[in-house]
């Protein structure tokens, strides 16, 4: 019975011992699968730590130990299994289990070098690794997608700043390699906050203005303005370019014009203070400030000083022994520090804008406010228009702006100014163009240039002239337009709309557009009095064409015409007719003796018989004049006398006025005549009414409205 109880005492003994083992074991067998699984890592057994981490993740899965193990599992570079992105994401997991973990377990898991600091450490080997694999990458392909991805995957690894930069510099390199505005564009959407910001914007902005202002054109640069503006940092620059060519004709009206586009941009100061020369000029400042008030520039260019000085003129005085120059008021403007001054400054008061200053024997220039324009090292000068002037020193000239800026350089023989809007220079006996810019438009190789008739620049070669229509000439500036010119032998003006040119030793008609009008003809052109063009092309017969170029009469040949007034006389055979050129119509049949102009009037002889014939009348309005003498046409009407020198009067559109009666006739003004008759003076007025009675011993003009009368030695007043 004994022996019983001791052997189920030492059973339930047994069990219990079993059981404590077992609980015991159950107790730690995670621990162990998690730091045996670790060993096996560290052994390189990587299959072997797979398949107790599997294990283990089943029944406890979310554990800071076992996602650290997981971390050196995915680290291990040996391994077939080797990922820095899992490594990475179980090494943060664990890091944030850490802190919850059971004590037990942490103390455990400290044996093996498994805590939340080792696990930090772990997370900053996979970060470096990481930056330095996709550092290398990005570096490899030029590709910064490598770069971003880093950041995306570790974005609070310490390293992120690092390969921001770096990331910016890869991506800046390839949109420069590419160096288009849509690579820039791209670099900036993508990388705002990049350092290489401004120099994109840089870049972006200067490609589309070089591309988009490509052709160099007024046109170009004006719509670049209107579509940039506000976004892109190249719309200054672009009207800074656009003033000269805007304003190349130097006009007020230009500058006028600009003015208002533009004056929104620092560049329109310029234009701003050309106006103000002008109006300066004119003694028109105030006007000026009315139309184009701006404080700034007007501080800038002290305008204010200007009205006042204009107020008062200025006298030189000499003190210290050197010249200066006050104001009627006694103030002084330009200290007594000049060495000498022109002579014709001497002793007068001075309303001048400039003040001409000598130093030595060299000359300078300051303005009435006093302020030096030029220093006295030139020896002359010349003023050429609002704020520019020629100097000349050394025997060589150049034009200089008031501000002191050149506008050509100081090396040619000679300057002038070419019309009123350019400017030409001279150079070894050759003559080049330039604008009142200093934008050189034609290099000196000319032997002469001229602008004949404001309407057409002539420029001559030893054996050629080529023209430009002076219309079209600012417009090819502006738009960059190499103009093909006429090409001739030598032009005169006929008058301000035709020119008569030579080409190849003919002569031909050319209008102010360079149309031809007439073609180079063989013989000889002869131009009557704006009224048509003579023909000849043999010896003896005349052809006759319109102004425009129309033959006229094309059947006929004519031994001789004249033309004026819009009427051709012709001779055809022995007998002589009249054309009228505004309507192609015979005035008269050729069955005249002869015929001549007399200013508005035709003499007209036909069968030995004398007729006036008033040529602003439409149809012939004849005047019989048998027996008239002395014919003369003076202000609109007709003087003649007849066989017993007895003057009478027609206006120039055929009717009589006066009867010839009187001993004299005088005009006295437009409407009045001084008549003569028995001795005695009277008016008579311009529709042959008597005004005064011919009883006055004399009647002279005072002025346009009176007259004086006398009369038995007495003196009246009409």
């Amino acid at each position: 019975m004994n022996k019983y109880v001791t052997f189920v005492k030492t059973l339930i003994l047994m069990n219990y011992i079993f059981m404590f083992w077992a609980v015991l074991l159950l107790a730690f067998a995670p621990q162990d699968r998690i730091t045996s699984a670790y060993k096996a890592v560290q052994k390189g057994e990587y299959e072997k730590a797979r398949a107790s981490l599997e294990k283990q993740q089943e029944k406890t899965p979310n554990t800071a130990g076992l996602a650290h193990v997981w971390a050196h599992y995915f680290f291990a570079e040996k391994n077939i299994k080797f990922s820095i992105d899992s490594a990475y994401i179980s090494i943060q997991q664990a890091i944030t289990l850490y802190p919850t973990a059971n004590p037990k377990d942490a103390k455990e898991w400290l044996e093996d070098s498994l805590s939340l600091p080792t696990a930090k450490i772990l997370k900053s080997n996979i970060e470096i690794y990481a930056y330095q694999s996709y550092a290398r990458k990005t570096m490899d392909e030029q590709d910064e997608s490598w770069a971003q991805i880093f950041i995306n995957k570790f974005p609070n690894a310490p390293q992120v700043p690092e390969m921001t930069l770096f990331r910016n510099e890869i991506a800046w390199i390839i949109a420069q390699k590419s160096h288009t505005a849509e690579a820039y564009q791209a670099f900036l959407d993508k990388y705002p906050q990049s350092a290489f910001q401004k120099k994109a914007l840089f870049k972006r902005d200067s490609i589309i203005f070089q591309y988009e202002t490509k052709t160099k054109t007024l046109t170009a640069y004006q719509n670049f303005i209107k579509v940039y503006a506000n976004r892109n940092q190249f719309v200054g620059e672009a009207v800074e370019t656009i003033y000269p060519l805007y304003t190349t004709n130097g006009t007020q009206e230009v500058f006028a014009s600009f003015w208002e586009e533009y004056k929104n941009h620092p560049s329109a100061k310029n234009a701003w203070y050309q106006l103000f020369q002008y109006y300066k000029h004119k003694q028109k400042i105030q006007d000026f400030e009315d139309i184009f008030a701006h404080p700034t520039y007007s501080k800038i260019f002290e305008v204010e000083a200007w009205q006042e000085a204009q107020k008062h003129g200025l006298f030189p005085y000499y003190a210290h022994e050197a010249y200066g120059y006050l104001n009627e008021t006694g103030k002084v403007v330009i200290e007594a520090s000049l060495e000498n001054i022109l002579p014709k400054h001497l002793c007068q008061l001075q309303h001048t804008d400039y003040i001409q200053t000598q130093q030595n024997t060299h000359f300078g220039l300051r303005n009435r406010i006093g302020k030096i324009i030029f220093p006295a090292e030139y020896d002359a000068f010349q003023w050429l228009s609002p704020a520019l002037w020629r100097v000349n020193k050394n025997g060589f000239y150049g034009v200089f702006h008031e501000s002191n800026k050149e506008v050509l350089p100081l090396k040619y023989d000679a300057v002038e100014m070419l019309g009123k809007q350019l400017l030409k220079f001279k150079k070894n006996k050759r003559w080049g163009i330039a604008t009142l810019h200093g934008q050189i438009l034609f290099e000196p190789t000319f032997l002469e240039v001229e602008i004949k008739q404001n309407s057409l620049l002539v420029l001559k070669q030893a054996n050629k002239v080529l023209l430009y229509k002076i219309k079209d000439f600012w417009k090819q500036i502006q738009d960059k337009i190499t103009a093909q010119p006429t090409e001739i032998e030598a032009i005169e003006p006929l008058d301000s709309l035709r020119f008569l040119y030579r080409k190849n030793g003919q002569m031909g008609i050319l209008n102010n557009r360079l149309d031809i009008i007439i073609s180079a003809q063989p013989r000889e052109i002869k131009y009557l009095s704006n009224t048509a063009f003579a023909i000849r092309k043999d010896s003896i017969f005349w052809q006759i064409y319109s102004l425009n170029g129309a033959q006229l009469l094309p059947q006929d040949k004519f031994n001789q015409v004249e033309g004026n007034q819009g009427f051709l006389l012709l001779k055809k055979g022995k007998m002589w007719g009249v054309l009228q050129t505004n309507n192609a119509q015979m005035r008269y049949a050729f069955d005249l003796d002869s015929v001549a102009f007399l200013d508005k009037v035709l003499l007209v002889y036909k069968n030995k018989k004398l007729t006036l014939d008033c040529l602003e009348s439409t149809e012939p309005k004849p005047i019989d004049g048998q027996g008239f003498k002395n014919i003369r046409v003076e202000n609109n009407f007709i003087f003649y006398e007849n066989p017993q020198q007895q003057k009478g009067l027609y206006n120039t559109k055929g009717y009589k006025i006066c009867s010839p009666v009187y001993q004299s006739i005088y005009p006295l003004t437009a409407t009045l005549f001084n008549v003569q008759t028995n001795g005695k003076y009277g008016l008579v007025d311009s529709v042959g009414k008597s005004v005064l009675p011919a009883i006055y011993d004399g009647i002279n003009t005072q002025n346009a409205d009176n007259q004086t009368l006398i009369s038995n030695g007495k003196y009246g007043l009409f």
